[in-house]
């Protein structure tokens, strides 16, 4: 309990930080708009993201926040109903319930915390650094995924294998993760392939297995919702990671919601980035690459930004190419620009999932076994909408003069 109870406690002081600098963040913002002319379309489009951003964001925490505290009265309840259970043991439980009533309530007045402990990260973002979190959990498995929903917050999903999947698991905690002892688990009435699967708001998005399809399956209802085909796609080995593992096909979660990254005959299989409405796979938007999948070791997204990794199996390996959604810009970054070390402690390497969490700004990954965990550093960059605005504007110059 006293564990459990110091998790949450570290859960619910990063998500009031994240409360508590929203305001400070949006004032930031505002500095910045500021250089632009006050009747600009510029200066208007970055008004709606900074506002847009600041809304997605306090709504993340916010539900995330509702869920920790959920879990908090579930263990206030647990200690009430121990104590109930006999009178004779209330002596003897006395300074154990007293040590946790402590816990709890200091986990509570961290839920009030009205000093900005730490900085915010707002889109659009760049990534600069991934570091090492020593943390990582042995499986059993060589090949799996790993995901912790970001909407509610904090529940931990696993699959193991890559093929004939029709099981996920469900864990309270890291630590019981560790020692297999699971929340729950939940057989699906179908089978997933490869290890791309995300969990997002209580949901599991996965590759139907031997088809072209995606699927959901709500996790609450115990229910499969949706599934839709991706014309084209690869699948069963054609486009993989570098990795292979039927790999053709992976989801992503970031700020701005689900995406699908895989690759098809008519990309000549380059990757394409799909953004995907996360109630009905709707098909929201589609971008082609020129980056070929089967040469990346993983890729995920950031801020609408999808980063591929060099290699799957190099100790260490570094983001090799990026993409960004918003403005259509593609990169090939210099050789260990952003170092991924790939690993814990130079460890045997093979990376075989790599997902980020937009509320804990970390990477999860499933390395040959274990599950790791990392941490991103990312810095802010301006204007919020660039490309298409600009050239509208140069066209629209180039008339004038022609007149």
């Amino acid at each position: 309990m006293k564990s459990t109870i110091g998790t949450r406690m570290g859960t619910l002081e990063n998500i009031t930080a994240t409360l508590a600098s929203g305001d400070s963040d949006l004032r930031n913002d505002l500095t910045n708009i500021k250089q632009y002319p006050p009747t600009s379309t510029l200066m208007r489009e970055s008004m709606v993201a900074a506002l847009q951003n600041q809304y997605t964001y306090l709504q993340h925490a916010m539900l995330a926040l509702n869920a920790e505290m959920k879990e908090m009265v579930e263990m206030m309840s647990s200690v009430a109903t121990a104590a109930q259970k006999s009178v004779r043991s209330q002596l003897a439980m006395n300074d154990k319930v007293q040590e946790d009533v402590l816990l709890i309530l200091a986990s509570l007045a961290k839920a009030n915390v009205t000093k900005i402990e730490r900085k915010t990260d707002f889109c659009p973002q760049e990534l600069v650094s991934i570091r090492s979190d020593n943390i990582e959990i042995p499986v059993g498995i060589a090949q799996g995924s790993f995901a912790v929903d970001p909407i509610p917050g904090g529940q931990i999903w696993v699959t193991y294998g890559y093929s004939d999947i029709n099981e996920i698991f469900q864990y309270k905690s890291l630590e019981l993760l560790k020692y297999d002892v699971e929340k729950g688990t939940h057989k699906l009435p179908f089978f997933c392939e490869g290890t791309g699967h995300v969990v997002y708001k209580n949901s599991l998005y996965c590759h139907k297995g031997m088809s072209n399809k995606i699927v959901k399956y709500n996790l609450l209802q115990k229910k499969w919702e949706k599934e839709v085909a991706l014309d084209n796609a690869g699948v069963h080995n054609k486009y993989p990671y570098q990795s292979g593992k039927f790999s053709d096909i992976d989801f992503a979660v970031d700020e701005k919601g689900l995406w699908v990254i895989y690759a098809t005959t008519y990309s000549n299989g380059n990757i394409v980035i799909v953004k995907l409405n996360d109630d009905t796979l709707e098909i929201l938007e589609t971008w082609v690459t020129n980056i070929p999948k089967t040469k990346v070791g993983n890729a995920f997204m950031i801020c609408g930004v999808m980063y591929a990794t060099d290699s799957y199996e190099n100790i260490p390996t570094f983001i090799k190419y990026s993409f960004n959604t918003n403005n259509g810009g593609s990169k090939v970054l210099k050789d260990n620009q952003i170092i991924f070390p790939n690993t814990i402690d130079d460890k045997f390497a093979k990376n075989y999932m790599l997902d980020y969490n937009p509320i804990q700004k970390k990477l999860y990954a499933w390395n040959h076994g274990r599950v790791e965990v990392y941490s991103v550093s990312s810095k802010s960059y301006y204007p919020f909408q660039v490309g298409a605005n600009r050239v509208k504007r140069r066209n629209s110059r180039k008339k004038r003069k022609r007149n």
